[in-house]
């Protein structure tokens, strides 16, 4: 899967058909290497930043306070919620320059005290069907095929 995100719709576009849980799942995983990289300021200025939504809700369908509280205060550093459009949010980060060097290192105390591998993975079983594999490629093909015979 490969997930475009300049543009609100061109995530939603390559997201077409992705289950919920799936979507969650990913937008945590881009957020924490993102924080883990470069912090906030990297976050939300690469187009990974679309993501911030599907990542705060994520934590949150997950039970994961902690990071969605450090992800909710990021947010209210902006005068309104930072825009999904990357251009518009790089245009943001500039004019308001934000600091986030303290959730920065919030995160990461909370990568020390929280096995959040663990706590996404329970998440994912909790949600097995939505991570369940596709038909796709030449083997949907081929059933698709047969389907049609």
């Amino acid at each position: 899967m490969r997930v475009e995100g300049d543009t609100p719709a061109a995530y939603e576009r390559s997201l077409r058909g992705v289950p919920l849980p799936r979507r969650l799942v990913m937008a945590m995983c881009f957020y924490r290497a993102e924080i883990n990289n470069g912090g906030h300021d990297q976050f939300y200025w690469n187009s990974s930043g679309v993501v911030w939504r599907d990542a705060l809700a994520g934590f949150e369908a997950a039970g994961l306070t902690a990071p969605a509280e450090i992800l909710t205060a990021s947010v209210k550093r902006f005068p309104a919620e930072p825009s999904v459009d990357r251009v518009t949010r790089q245009h943001e980060l500039a004019e308001y320059a934000p600091n986030f060097d303290d959730l920065d290192q919030s995160f990461q105390v909370v990568e020390t005290e929280i096995d959040l591998d663990a706590a996404m993975m329970a998440y994912i079983r909790q949600n097995a069907e939505a991570f369940a594999p596709t038909p796709s490629g030449l083997i949907g093909r081929l059933k698709a095929l047969f389907r049609g015979a």
